[in-house]
């Protein structure tokens, strides 16, 4: 079934999004995010401050919402009911991360290693990583008939969490590793752990 096609008001919300994503970032890397103001982005990307605000809550937000953990999420929903959990997981980020063009993966990297040199920003996606356990902790209570609530389901969610994280950051910190690499790596650990005696 194909998805439907995007009216030209979405079209253009969509267009003006990406824009000041695009804008801000370059201000970022130029100024440093601490000197970038708003205003600064608004003027780059020829808004109001206060249309900024309508597309972004903070300065923050332009950088820490991201679409890949929402695909991740969907994704993991979306794997064979055979797969056990941390194997539908895995193939849920090896299916995203390979789908991605260089040019993408190399602002992705970027951007990873701006939030991790700033603890402003650290500190906003550590926020915004519990919203994440949230949404596998409810796709994971979904595909096992269990409750989200439960001990079970959170240690998961957590866990997974926690595997992405570390993947993520080994990448983004060696240029000698791919995303893929550093998945495969950080799963089979897990792997490791749950079969030892």
């Amino acid at each position: 079934m194909a998805e439907p096609t995007l009216g030209l008001r979405e079209r253009k919300k969509v267009k003006t999004r990406l824009a000041i994503k695009a804008e801000a970032f370059q201000l970022f890397q130029k100024h440093g995010y601490e000197a970038t103001t708003v205003e600064q982005i608004a003027e780059a990307t020829e808004i109001s401050p206060s249309t900024f605000f309508r597309y972004f809550p903070t300065k923050e937000s332009v950088l820490i919402e991201n679409q890949y953990p929402i695909e991740i999420v969907e994704r993991f929903d979306q794997q064979p009911e055979k797969l056990g959990l941390v194997d539908a997981m895995h193939a849920a980020v090896t299916e995203i991360f390979a789908e991605l063009p260089s040019d993408e993966l190399a602002a992705l990297r970027k951007r990873n290693q701006l939030i991790m040199s700033t603890p402003d920003l650290r500190a906003a996606y550590m926020e915004h990583l519990f919203g994440l356990m949230t949404m596998i902790a409810s796709k994971a209570a979904r595909r096992s008939n269990g409750s989200e609530d439960s001990l079970e389901i959170r240690t998961f969610a957590w866990v997974m969490q926690g595997v992405l994280t570390a993947a993520s950051t080994q990448w983004t910190e060696n240029s000698d590793i791919t995303i893929i690499e550093a998945f495969d790596r950080a799963f089979a650990v897990i792997a490791e752990i749950s079969v030892r005696k």
